[in-house]
């Protein structure tokens, strides 16, 4: 129960956090909020993207996580799990941009990309 609680908090803080100042993020891109998927996801301290998830349990979707030449590196099913909040490391990845996509059956609910230079990670434009 506490950690639906929280992970809940920490979607409505992101998503309010990323919607207040349209000067610095525009149409809400850190965010995807749907009817039955919202999904946040930015650059975390070091390597690593954290991913806030909150769904209907019936909803199944996939992450993909692809480079930057299209090749599929990591994927996993999220079915059952409703709310969660998800660190993934990729400081074994080399420099390169990455996209992160949330995919329900064929469909791309939300793409966010990243690029990793140097030790650092920030969202690609």
């Amino acid at each position: 129960m506490k950690t639906l609680i929280l992970t809940t908090a920490m979607v409505v803080i992101a998503t309010l956090t990323f919607s207040q100042n349209e000067n610095q993020v525009t149409n809400n891109q850190f965010v995807h909020q749907g009817e039955d998927v919202t999904v946040a996801m930015y650059p975390n301290s070091g390597d690593a993207v954290t991913m806030i998830l909150s769904k209907t349990p019936e909803t199944k979707i996939k992450l993909v996580v692809k480079s930057d030449n299209d090749e599929v590196l990591y994927q996993k099913q999220f079915k059952k799990i409703d709310n969660t909040r998800v660190k993934y490391d990729i400081s074994e990845f080399p420099s390169g941009e990455y996209t992160f996509e949330v995919v329900q059956g064929k469909d791309v609910l939300y793409s966010q990309k990243f690029s990793k230079r140097d030790g650092t990670l920030a969202i690609a434009e």
